[in-house]
């Protein structure tokens, strides 16, 4: 891939779509394994408690938000340092265009993130308790928390990489990126 490929908007756009499905898929995976573990041997899990979905929802967005935003920003500027990617410089029109105006600084992004996969959280169980929802079973309760924990995980995974690719990172020459990872070379 050319690094002219990698300049077009509609490019970063399939490239964050792709890693935003990477990230939905594999937190829906492990978060359902987390929610069985929690709810092996109970028979309900009710709205608020020691093991509730109400207290998990808010602690899974928050956390999600703030794990999600640094894994996906350290990816996008390792991406960008090796040359992989392009900067973008110029902000798509849509749903991705307000990325720009999430803070430059990690920290501040971030918290951002964390208060935004929250919000996920507070609408996830204003819908349930619209609904009417008192209690979830065991099994209702797995598959809920792995689509929310996936879902959540896939929308700050493409906000957070659309911020983190404005973020000014140059590619390195090519003499410091020799002992990178991915190009190092093993004396035989």
């Amino acid at each position: 891939m050319k690094p002219a490929d990698t300049a077009h908007p509609d490019f970063h756009r399939r490239y964050l779509f792709a890693h935003g499905r990477d990230e939905l898929l594999i937190n829906t995976a492990i978060n359902a394994g987390i929610a069985w573990f929690m709810v092996r041997g109970i028979a309900v899990v009710p709205w608020w408690g020691k093991i509730s979905f109400g207290v998990d929802t808010l602690v899974t967005g928050m956390l999600l938000g703030v794990v999600v935003t640094q894994i996906v920003t350290w990816r996008m500027h390792r991406r960008l340092r090796r040359g992989d990617l392009v900067p973008m410089d110029n902000w798509p029109r849509g749903a991705a265009a307000w990325a720009h105006r999430l803070p430059i600084a990690l920290a501040a992004r971030t918290v951002t993130l964390g208060l935004c996969g929250l919000g996920w959280a507070l609408l996830a169980l204003l819908v349930l308790r619209i609904a009417g929802v008192h209690a979830m079973s065991p099994s209702t309760f797995i598959v809920y928390k792995a689509l929310f924990a996936g879902w959540v995980a896939g929308f700050i995974t493409a906000v957070g990489g659309f911020r983190a690719l404005g973020d000014g990172i140059a590619p390195e020459p090519p003499q410091a990126r020799a002992w990178s990872d991915d190009e190092r070379q093993v004396p035989s």
